[in-house]
C-alpha cells in the first residue's frame, strides 16, 4: 500500500512539474556540473508567478517523496530544479531555499559526497542565521543532519555538539515524544557506542526505545528495527566490557 501511494504521488508531482515548468530545466548536481550564476528574473505577471510557484512546489514535493523512497539521484535532480526556480524568482536567500539544500546535504551524505554535503549544510546554516531562525524546528533538522554528517566523517566532537543542540530544539518544537526526538536519541546512542561511553549510549537508546514503544508502537517498523539492532549491539559491548 505504501509503495502504491508513493508511486501515485511521484506520478502526480511529475505531471504537475512537467506541465507547469515554463522553461527547460538544467540537469546536474547542485555542487558540481550545475552552476547558478544567472540573475533572478523580475516578472510581474500574476499568472506566470503562480505557474512558477506551482512548478516549484511540485518539484520540491517530488524530490522529498523520492528522497523518502531512497531514490536519491532522482530526488537530487528534482530538488535542484526547485532551487533553480527559487533563484529565478529572486528567492535564493529564503527559508525554503535553506530547507531544500539541507535535504540535498543529507542526500550527499548518504552518497558519501562529503565535500558537497558540507557546502550545502553550511550554506543553509548561514541562511537560518541571517533570518535569526536558530530556534526553529527546521534549524533542529539541519543540526541533526549536520550531526550525522560529522559522525560519518568521524568528527565526533562536532557530531555530539550538533546532536545535543538538535535534541533540545526538537524537544521544544516537535515535542518530547516525537519521532524526531527518538531519532536524535538513537543518533546520540550510536555516537556514544562508537566512543565506548556505554552509560550514555544505554541512556539514549533507552529513551529512543521508550518513545518508539509508547508513541508509535505499530508504525515506523524500519526505525524500530534499527533501534533494536543498536540496542543489541550496545548490550553486547557492555557485556564484553563487563
Amino acid at each position: 500500500m505504501a509503495d502504491e501511494y508513493t508511486n501515485d504521488m511521484v506520478k502526480i508531482y511529475k505531471e504537475l512539474s512537467s506541465i507547469t515548468s515554463h522553461r527547460p530545466i538544467i540537469r546536474g548536481r547542485y555542487y558540481g556540473e550545475r552552476s547558478f550564476n544567472f540573475s533572478p528574473r523580475e516578472d510581474n505577471n500574476l499568472e506566470t508567478r503562480k505557474i512558477t510557484e506551482l512548478a516549484f512546489a511540485s518539484l520540491r514535493n517530488l524530490g522529498l517523496v523520492l528522497y523518502d523512497d531512497k531514490v536519491l539521484h532522482e530526488a537530487e535532480i528534482s530538488l535542484c530544479d526547485a532551487l533553480e526556480l527559487l533563484q529565478l524568482s529572486g528567492k535564493k536567500e529564503s527559508i525554503d531555499y535553506a530547507m531544500i539544500i539541507t535535504t540535498l546535504g543529507r542526500i550527499y551524505t548518504h552518497k558519501n559526497q562529503f565535500k558537497e554535503a558540507s557546502k550545502a549544510f553550511y550554506e543553509a546554516k548561514k541562511i537560518y542565521e541571517n533570518f535569526s531562525k536558530q530556534d526553529t524546528a527546521e534549524y533542529g533538522t539541519l543540526l541533526a543532519n549536520m550531526g550525522e554528517y560529522s559522525l560519518m566523517i568521524c568528527d565526533y566532537k562536532e557530531a555530539e555538539s550538533n546532536f545535543e543542540r538538535a535534541l533540545l530544539l526538537r524537544q521544544k518544537n516537535n515535542g518530547p515524544g516525537s519521532y524526531e526526538v527518538a531519532i536524535t536519541h538513537n543518533n546520540l546512542a550510536t555516537l556514544y557506542r562508537i566512543l565506548e561511553q556505554l552509560d550514555k549510549a544505554y541512556f539514549h537508546i533507552g529513551e529512543a526505545m521508550r518513545i518508539a514503544l509508547s508513541k508509535f508502537p505499530d508504525g515506523h517498523a524500519e526505525f524500530r528495527e534499527i533501534l533494536n539492532k543498536n540496542m543489541m549491539t550496545i548490550f553486547k559491548i557492555r557485556k564484553t566490557k563487563g
